[in-house]
């Protein structure tokens, strides 16, 4: 969940529902003025009708990702917030270690994100769910209560095909709903578009954007839950290998991979990378116009 106010550019340029993770635009709470207004359109979701900070509903807020977003949302906001999930009392343990070392209003609830009713009752009381649980399996549940309650929505899913295709089934009701619908908004997917677009307005023209990552994650200290193993092992299924390349988008060989290496810098160094295509890739060379049949752009 990207709360930087630099990427509050990107956010203004966003459609309704966007693929970019470019974060949601809270005034900072430390006394610092923003370098320029973040003026909300004229529309219908519930973020967009208050004057106050909000109530943001996490659901997955004790998880990984989620207990984070938290620590983010409490450092930089005066939201009030409600960690959710099915195991209640993981959610009040979180909610009160969050409360004793960030103050604020946290609330823990239990919440089957698969039952429906339950998802009204959450959402009435929210301006902004935030899906950061570890299944993308409740994620047509959680799109109609959203449209039925009029409740704006950000995701940290991964950005695999059966999630793309079930928002994109939704966006027109999304824009007749007036909702604000930011989909991919974390760091892997989430940040490599909203680099390349950043860094275009520096540029008169953009020749070439290669975005490069590298995870050193230790895994065994991590406490992931099965959700989150099939995930992952569900987008490790699905790696698509292209990049854009002579106006189009292509599958890089596998000779190829070896030439993709990168210099990560001191307690990293040189690394060999591979091609990893990302939804929210897609539209940028029409965003950023790419002008020359050389051009390319490519996460590794």
């Amino acid at each position: 969940c990207l709360l930087s106010r630099g990427l509050g550019d990107v956010y203004k340029r966003q459609s309704r529902f966007t693929l970019l993770g470019a974060g949601v635009p809270f005034a900072p709470n430390d006394g610092t003025e923003c370098e320029e207004s973040w003026s909300l359109p004229d529309v219908g979701g519930k973020l967009h009708r208050r004057r106050t900070m909000p109530t943001i509903l996490i659901i997955g807020g004790y998880g990984n990702t989620g207990y984070y977003i938290a620590e983010l949302l409490l450092q930089h906001t005066d939201a009030e917030l409600i960690l959710a999930g099915r195991n209640e009392e993981k959610a009040k343990g979180a909610a009160s270690r969050l409360r004793g070392r960030h103050g604020g209003e946290v609330e823990a609830l239990r919440l089957d994100a698969g039952d429906e009713a339950q998802l009204r009752n959450a959402f009435a009381r929210c301006d902004l769910a935030v899906f950061a649980a570890s299944t993308h399996k409740q994620l047509d549940s959680i799109i109609r209560v959203a449209i039925e309650t009029q409740t704006d929505y950000l995701d940290t899913q991964l950005s695999i095909a059966q999630k793309i295709e079930a928002l994109r089934r939704h966006e027109d009701a999304f824009v007749q709903r007036g909702m604000t619908v930011i989909t991919d908004g974390g760091f892997h997917p989430g940040l490599p578009a909203a680099l390349v677009r950043h860094a275009a307005l520096y540029f008169d023209q953009l020749k070439m954007a290669k975005v490069s990552s590298y995870m050193g994650i230790r895994w065994g200290e991590i406490k992931t839950s099965l959700n989150t193993m099939e995930e992952f092992a569900e987008e490790l299924n699905s790696f698509d290998a292209r990049v854009f390349r002579g106006k189009q988008w292509e599958k890089i060989p596998l000779r190829e991979w070896s030439s993709m290496a990168f210099d990560f810098g001191e307690g990293i160094g040189r690394r060999s990378c591979m091609p990893m295509y990302m939804h929210e890739l897609e539209a940028l060379p029409e965003q950023a116009p790419l002008p020359s049949r050389r051009s390319s752009l490519c996460c590794n």
